[in-house]
């Protein structure tokens, strides 16, 4: 099934507000780590996440994991400099734990 990279997951974290990185099991049935760099695939359209873009962390505030990792939050401006209420994006619905490695699909 594409994305739930959390039903494999472990200590799943965000590091400086854009690098999802967790403990994924590979088909060797070995624990490791890996991370994948949200920037390079979730931007900011007005106010709103936008999968295939870049770098939603360069406006966004207040970045957080919820529902156990597999939701991004943050407060994103609008092109007219102002904010839309809280957003969120399902990183659970494109994100998967291809063999031990954190992969956008």
């Amino acid at each position: 099934m594409p994305g739930n990279f959390h039903t494999s997951a472990h200590d799943i974290e965000l590091k400086h507000g854009h690098k999802l990185k967790c403990k994924l099991r590979n088909s060797s049935g070995n624990v490791v780590e890996s991370s994948i760099d949200l920037d390079e695939i979730i931007g900011n359209s007005d106010g709103w996440f936008k999968w295939d873009s870049a770098n939603f962390s360069k406006s966004a505030r207040n970045i957080s994991l919820k529902e156990g990792g597999k939701k991004l939050e943050a407060d994103l401006p609008t092109a007219d400099g102002g904010y839309r209420e809280r957003q969120g994006i399902m990183l659970s619905d494109r994100i998967e734990n291809r063999d031990g490695n954190l992969v956008f699909n």
